[in-house]
């Protein structure tokens, strides 16, 4: 009987998720190199993840660190390694097997570089101040915002709540939404995160990351 529940409640969760990741028509049409931005993700929204995943058809995903973030492990590392190789491990092999998109993820301060690197099979593991290109664009990476390198043109991020400002160039923190960018236009289009993401990532009473 329990199994029973158990999967009536993901199949429910299933059509939430289903229903609320559609995306733009423009997006849907446009025929741009297309960048999902992603970061601190829970386990609870791995489904929702996937299914934004398949329906971007995106060109290239960077995920900007935590990428288990519901394990605390900067905190108790040796009491967590464990599962959180197993976790990122299967959260790794998914992504790599539902898109041929290039795939790249930025460590941190809840990841284990080693472990990342043991678990990705054709994706890619960038620094925090790693700078790529993509269609002439110059993408700053880094989990934190005082991380980022200098003169990107598009700089993605995670971890807290950080609102960093310029009028030259363009600052997207992946905590607050799933960001799709349109290259070479640099068009910016963002999905809600579910609900459940933020009781995932554990918020302490004053609303910041922890």
């Amino acid at each position: 009987m329990g199994s029973f529940f158990k999967k009536a409640a993901s199949d429910f969760m299933e059509k939430i998720f289903h229903k609320n990741c559609e995306f733009p028509a423009d997006v849907k049409q446009s025929a741009e190199v297309k960048i999902l931005h992603i970061s601190d993700t829970p386990e609870c929204i791995y489904p929702y993840i996937y299914k934004v995943v398949e329906k971007s058809s995106a060109d290239v995903i960077i995920h900007t660190g935590d990428l288990v973030d519901n394990i605390k492990l900067e905190y108790e590392p040796e009491r967590y390694r464990s599962k959180y190789k197993k976790r990122s491990a299967d959260f790794i092999s998914n992504l790599e097997k539902l898109t041929d998109a290039r795939i790249i993820y930025v460590p941190g301060n809840h990841d284990i570089n080693s472990i990342l690197f043991d678990n990705i099979n054709r994706s890619e593991i960038c620094l925090e101040g790693s700078v790529i290109e993509v269609m002439g664009v110059s993408i700053g990476l880094a989990h934190y915002s005082e991380k980022l390198p200098q003169n990107a043109q598009i700089n993605l991020f995670g971890h807290n709540y950080d609102r960093p400002f310029s009028e030259n160039n363009i600052y997207l923190n992946g905590i607050f939404n799933i960001n799709c960018i349109l290259l070479p236009s640099c068009q910016i289009y963002t999905i809600n995160y579910p609900h459940l993401a933020e009781k995932g990532r554990k918020l302490n009473s004053s609303f910041s990351m922890i």
